[in-house]
């Protein structure tokens, strides 16, 4: 099975909401590059987005690896990361407890993102999430696409209990194998 994400293809006059546009052209695009790949198996063509595969912590620099470091990154904007700061744990993110900060891209290399924790100070980076608030982008503006240009899906990640630097994708909205 496959799917397209939509969530730049936002239609604000829709009577169904944004997240259901009208016009289904990109749409329908984005679901033939599926079907080339999965149904007629043509592996050469690409028909999902970016999808990370780890991250790790240095200091106040966060690094999601995509697709196993075979990604090529289009980044549009520095927007659209966000991280959980807590006081209080340094492996979990309480949504009710925690505070969830702005997280600019800082760079890009090939399958790369960086981006800058310093809004958490001394709290720790316990989570990290890519346009969790903002979806469903502007018409064509998430952040991430790859080369095709298909967008990187919305999702979160918390650091796993017993883990330090390195925390596999494998929470809401991201998992470790593709769908």
């Amino acid at each position: 099975t496959f799917m397209a994400v939509a969530m730049d293809l936002p239609d604000y006059s829709s009577p169904f909401g944004t997240i259901h546009p009208r016009f289904k052209q990109d749409v329908a695009e984005r679901l033939v590059l599926g079907a080339l790949n999965v149904v007629y198996g043509q592996r050469d063509v690409t028909f999902q987005g970016p999808f990370p595969s780890s991250i790790t912590l240095h200091g106040h620099d966060l690094t999601i690896d995509y697709d196993n470091g075979t990604a090529n990154l289009d980044k549009n904007n520095n927007h659209g990361f966000e991280v959980c700061c807590s006081s209080a744990s340094t492996t979990t993110c309480d949504d009710h407890r925690d505070q969830w900060v702005a997280a600019p891209i800082t760079a890009t290399q090939a399958s790369l993102v960086h981006i800058n924790t310093a809004a958490c100070g001394s709290r720790h980076v316990v989570g990290v999430r890519y346009e969790w608030r903002t979806s469903p982008c502007e018409y064509k503006q998430c952040a991430l696409y790859d080369q095709d240009p298909t967008p990187s899906r919305e999702g979160r990640a918390d650091r796993s209990p017993g883990r330090t630097g390195r925390t596999a994708c494998t929470h809401t909205g991201w998992s470790s194998t593709r769908t």
